[in-house]
């Protein structure tokens, strides 16, 4: 593959960032590439529709165009997200549904990576981590 494809920055004590990366998969070339503040460990839902899903550790759940990459909407929840977005339908309506709370722990027993991030952002420490489960028609 042509380009940088790996996301985000941080190492050691700094700030943990993702990014968004759309790529060609014929050519391999990037086609849009947009850089976040915070980290993603939930995960990215597409839609049949043109909208692109993520959510970040500060709360936030945003909606892209999958084309452009160009917000459609975004809103903050006030509670990480490290749950992946899903999708679902009920009589012709479809949804968006994605749970809250970025600590989780494994069934190893070991802490998911996501509290170990927050940690590093201080704006993030003292967030709440509450478990919510919301949904979005569309």
């Amino acid at each position: 593959m042509k380009g940088r494809f790996g996301g985000g920055a941080g190492g050691g004590d700094e700030q943990i960032t993702s990014s968004f990366t759309i790529f060609d998969p014929g050519s391999g070339e990037v086609r849009e590439r947009i850089e976040l503040p915070y980290p993603n460990s939930s995960g990215v839902l597409a839609t049949e529709g043109g909208i692109v899903v993520t959510a970040l550790l500060d709360g936030s759940i945003i909606a892209f165009d999958d084309q452009t990459l160009d917000v459609l909407w975004r809103i903050n929840l006030g509670s990480g997200m490290n749950a992946p977005p899903i999708t679902y339908a009920v009589n012709g309506k479809q949804f968006i549904a994605i749970a809250s709370g970025a600590c989780c722990v494994r069934p190893s027993g070991q802490i998911a990576n996501s509290k170990a991030w927050i940690a590093r952002t201080s704006e993030l420490r003292a967030m709440s981590q509450a478990t919510v489960l919301y949904v979005f028609g569309l």
